[in-house]
């Protein structure tokens, strides 16, 4: 914790971001931060709807569901069940979807699940780690228009 805290101090950050296995405990371990007004935001890579347990009781600020794959956390570019996104709704938590999002397929997500957010990396890239301006843009149209039907 101590060397996240100086990271948040010498960077003014509002928000940390957590992406392990870490425990309703060890995100407990956050509560002075938050008390400095820094927002928690977990990651949960989504196996199972066993995986969203943790949203119960866990004090983060909101959950970003991702794709589980062994030995990876975030960035897999993978999507996973959209139903356990809708599960996850449930818990009247904010919910960030992040895994196996682009232009094409965002949309009927958001229209879907009705996240809080939505995070997306490979999803807008025309090659590993080259950002595309046209996929970024079609993304933003397709995430735009979903919020004007909502």
């Amino acid at each position: 914790m101590g060397f996240i805290e100086e990271c948040v101090e010498r960077c003014a950050l509002n928000a940390v971001q957590i992406h392990g296995d870490e425990d309703v405990k060890y995100c407990l371990k956050f509560k002075s931060l938050k008390l400095k007004g820094v927002k928690l935001i977990k990651g949960i890579r989504v196996k199972d709807r066993e995986s969203l347990a943790v949203i119960e009781d866990c004090p983060a600020d909101g959950f970003i569901l991702d794709a589980y794959k062994k030995g990876l956390y975030g960035g897999a570019g993978q999507g996973f069940d959209r139903s356990l996104a809708v599960m996850a709704n449930e818990y009247g938590r904010n919910i960030i979807i992040s895994g196996g999002l682009n232009p094409d397929n965002v949309h009927d997500i958001i229209k879907e699940v009705r996240p809080y957010g939505v995070d997306v990396s490979s999803g807008i890239e025309s090659s590993p780690g080259k950002k595309n301006v046209e996929l970024m843009e079609r993304f933003i149209v397709e995430v735009r228009l979903a919020e004007q039907e909502a």
